[in-house]
């Protein structure tokens, strides 16, 4: 009987201890779900108060803003394919002392020069005045409207499409004129020219036209 009574109590001791260790468990578990909770709100205040991040539409659409707004310098103006000058004349050495940068002047003026021979030889490919009228001198339309017609109509009739390439790069030739002499080539045809610009308005600002063109059979 004894022996009984004995298995009896360590049977319900047996299922006493899982009920006494349950509660420290359940507390435990009811701490971390209470902090997470907290946690969630706060998060949840901080994103609905935080100002929101422009999107990338809308950061495109500020960047595009911001060059329209940017006004153009005045060479570029005059010519879109013209590389601003005037703003690479000044540059910064090492120290951050500003100086005279007399190459990359020359050399972004010796590109500008090269791009209306270019804008001629369209014309004369494309048959079209209009593609370096606004950049001949306007005292010298005159005297290159029936040049460029001559040259335009000997190129239609013979079916060519001219290249060229300058012998030395275009050069100063005073205060405010330079030059080029460009071998012009095509299909069984093969000319020396010679084309003369004038900057127009204050000296250095950029502003180039052709002045003259001769041609050197």
């Amino acid at each position: 009987m004894f022996s009984k009574l004995k298995y009896l109590l360590a049977i319900g001791f047996l299922f006493l201890l899982p009920a006494c260790t349950s509660e420290p468990s359940t507390q435990v578990t009811n701490i971390d779900s209470s902090d997470e909770v907290s946690l969630v709100k706060e998060v949840s205040e901080i994103v609905n108060t935080a100002t929101p991040l422009p999107s990338t539409e809308e950061k495109k659409q500020e960047d595009v803003q911001s060059i329209q707004t940017e006004p153009l310098a005045p060479e570029i103006a005059h010519n879109p394919k013209f590389q601003d000058c005037v703003g690479v004349r000044t540059g910064k050495d090492e120290d951050g002392n500003r100086y005279w940068n007399v190459r990359g002047h020359t050399l972004c003026t010796e590109r500008n020069l090269r791009v209306l021979v270019q804008d001629y030889i369209d014309g004369l490919n494309n048959g079209d005045f209009n593609l370096v009228k606004k950049y001949i001198y306007e005292k010298s339309l005159t005297e290159i409207t029936p040049i460029f017609e001559d040259k335009s109509n000997q190129i239609s009739s013979d079916s060519l499409n001219l290249t060229w390439e300058d012998e030395e790069p275009p050069a100063k030739r005073g205060s405010k004129r330079a030059s080029v002499f460009i071998n012009v080539t095509g299909e069984n045809f093969s000319e020396r020219w010679l084309i003369d610009f004038i900057e127009v308005g204050e000296k250095g600002g950029g502003i180039w036209f052709i002045s003259s063109v001769s041609y050197d059979q």
